[in-house]
């Protein structure tokens, strides 16, 4: 077999299968190759030159396998002409019975890939998506470590499956506009100690090295009002009537305005010891309530925006005619439909989040194109921001994924659509806004300075369709599902993947149908994971709710936000597991702080003596010494 030998690994290539031989000192891994032929194959020493064909695929495909300047082995491919299928090269890792797969799906899950019990959630995922936050796939196999990591995952793809009962995730690569298009480049990254602190970090130095990573510190230069969101709990407060009015059908529903509200329970917060917090507003009603609760407590205040989804005028008729004036948004996109409307490859318009008629059927919107993303946010946001006094401004939708368009009149591939989205957060950089999206994917990192939903992976949510709808519902026991409890809060799956490669670079929440709050006998249980990866913890109830759960979530705000306050600045470098059972864990910050977890229900001696009880943590500051 051709191979070629680098600093720290050994490529091969099996002319037979396709299949490529990857060594890093002692730990060797194949993949394979999905049984592609392989032709003129040239091998000057420095790279390997080939051509890979197969019946199931049109197109004759030129691959080029070469040490890249960090001394790991990229793959390049290039094509042209029409693409039907997804190229799946250099196909799935071989896995070996006690291999664990890496999940970059919200924080991140550990999968040991001989588990028959776990489910194949997500069965297929667009990397940079909302189920699959990271452009890679990795695994551990003891301590070694391997990855393949496009350098750009906007128009790639994952698909999981079992082989011979063995759990392994395939790379995809997809069509852009039906088109090869581009020249696609995946890096191999691997080693053979360290185990998962080693790849993140290994992973981190990739992205870094391609000008994708962002610090929080790098943005502060430019916002320094980010000091006030480092720890700060996120409280979204809705009316009482919230969900009737939105999903409701009665013909004159009307939304009583809670900015009354809002002001008062954010002064009660202050008055209670929250030094810090990022007050959400959905509502236009609710706007004037900005400022003051800025003047009033100092905390931030982020306005609720939608540049995507997009009232049809032959179902704006059917919506009542208040929910459109109260989601402000919603009046603004309308107007342009369907001029500026996505168009999907067969000429209809691509579909959105669904709203109820008054005849109680539900209507899908539309979506609005991304082309189009810059110069609205240009001509709206800096205005309503000023004229209210927000800080900051969450956009829903847009930091995760991204959109083709087929229209003749403003076409769009999917990597112009994360451009065009990373401008408009531009725009809210530049007039002094705090940048805020759901889910946050790894394109957008840059952009971007706090998410929501990271923390709650979006397969794993209870009713996960319906959770964005049921906002500040109260989920009771009997109300739970399988998934939910078997991976939502699991210590022995969850780790804290995104947050060993990105934690200084943004502030990551619960999702607001997924809050620390939704499952009552569960809050204790999130403040711990709060706690142990750094990030503050997220709260959503209506405001008649706030007399029974006010004591109860001053406390936990207090102590879910402990670590995230002293550590939002820092790289995350290490986690690792103290118990045998994987329940008592520990992560260290750069700047020496330690988090000691233990979700077991036995006491945990620590190595200092200190015995650490079920149910709690111990945070240290190793440079105070």
């Amino acid at each position: 077999m051709p191979q070629l030998a680098g600093r720290k690994s050994v490529i091969r290539l099996d002319t037979a299968d396709g299949s490529i031989e990857f060594r890093c000192g002692s730990a060797l891994f194949r993949f394979a190759g999905n049984g592609f032929a392989v032709g003129e194959v040239d091998c000057d020493g420095e790279s390997m030159q080939y051509l890979l064909s197969s019946p199931r695929f049109p197109l004759a495909v030129r691959a080029v396998l070469r040490f890249a300047t960090d001394g790991n082995p990229e793959l390049r491919l290039r094509a042209e002409g029409p693409m039907p299928l997804s190229f799946d090269y250099p196909g799935a890792l071989l896995a070996q019975r006690g291999d664990v797969a890496l999940f970059p799906a919200g924080e991140g899950f550990a999968f040991p890939v001989d588990d028959p019990s776990l489910p194949l959630l997500p069965e297929s995922a667009w990397m940079g998506s909302q189920t699959w936050h990271m452009a890679m796939i990795a695994s551990l196999r003891g301590e070694a470590w391997v990855a393949l990591a496009p350098e750009e995952g906007v128009d790639a793809s994952v698909r999981n499956e079992r082989l011979e009962g063995l759990l392994r995730t395939q790379l995809c690569w997809e069509a852009q506009q039906g088109e090869w298009g581009y020249e696609r480049v995946v890096r191999f990254l691997g080693g053979d100690s360290g185990g998962l602190n080693a790849f993140c970090a290994a992973y981190r130095r990739f992205r870094e090295s391609l000008g994708q990573v962002t610090a929080l510190r790098e943005k502060r230069k430019r916002l320094p009002s980010l000091d006030r969101l480092i720890g700060a709990p996120e409280f979204w407060i809705w009316p009482d009537n919230y969900e009737n009015f939105m999903y409701g059908t009665a013909e004159n529903a009307e939304l009583t305005p809670a900015a009354p509200d809002l002001v008062r329970i954010a002064e009660e917060l202050k008055a209670g010891g929250c030094r810090k917090a990022l007050m959400g507003i959905f509502f236009a009603g609710d706007r004037s309530a900005a400022r003051e609760i800025t003047e009033r407590t100092g905390f931030l205040t982020a306005k609720y925006d939608n540049m995507e989804d997009e009232l049809p005028g032959d179902v704006a008729p059917l919506i009542p005619p208040a929910r459109i004036r109260e989601c402000d948004y919603t009046e603004r996109r309308m107007k342009y439909w369907p001029g500026d409307t996505i168009r999907n490859a067969d000429g209809g318009f691509a579909g959105a989040w669904a709203l109820r008629g008054r005849d109680g059927v539900m209507y899908s919107q539309n979506r609005t194109c991304p082309s189009f993303v810059e110069k609205y946010t240009r001509e709206e946001v800096p205005d309503a921001a000023r004229r209210y006094g927000f800080s900051a401004w969450f956009f829903d939708v847009m930091g995760c994924g991204a959109s083709e368009c087929a229209s003749p009149e403003h076409p769009l591939t999917r990597r112009e659509c994360v451009r065009n989205r990373r401008a408009a957060f531009r725009v809210l950089e530049e007039n002094g806004l705090i940048a805020g999206t759901e889910e946050g994917g790894e394109p957008y990192l840059s952009s971007f300075c706090y998410c929501e939903g990271k923390m709650s992976p979006a397969l794993y949510r209870i009713n996960y369709r319906e959770s964005g709808r049921r906002k500040a519902h109260r989920y009771t026991p009997e109300e739970h599902e399988a998934l939910f409890d078997a991976f939502m809060l699991n210590p022995r799956y969850r780790i804290p993947l995104w947050e060993l490669v990105y934690h200084d670079c943004a502030v990551n929440y619960w999702y607001w149908g997924d809050s620390s709050n939704c499952c009552p006998e569960l809050l204790p249980r999130r403040d711990l994971f709060n706690v142990l990866y750094g990030q503050p913890p997220l709260y959503s109830f209506s405001v008649s709710e706030w007399p029974v759960w006010k004591a109860r979530l001053l406390e936990s705000a207090a102590r879910a936000s402990r670590s995230a306050e002293r550590t939002g600045y820092e790289r995350m470098l290490s986690f690792e597991y103290l118990g045998g059972e994987r329940l008592v864990q520990r992560t260290t910050f750069a700047n020496g702080v330690s988090v000691t977890v233990n979700f077991s229900e036995e006491k945990f001696r620590l190595e200092s003596g200190r015995t650490l009880p079920p149910g709690t943590e111990w945070i240290e500051d190793r440079m105070e010494f």
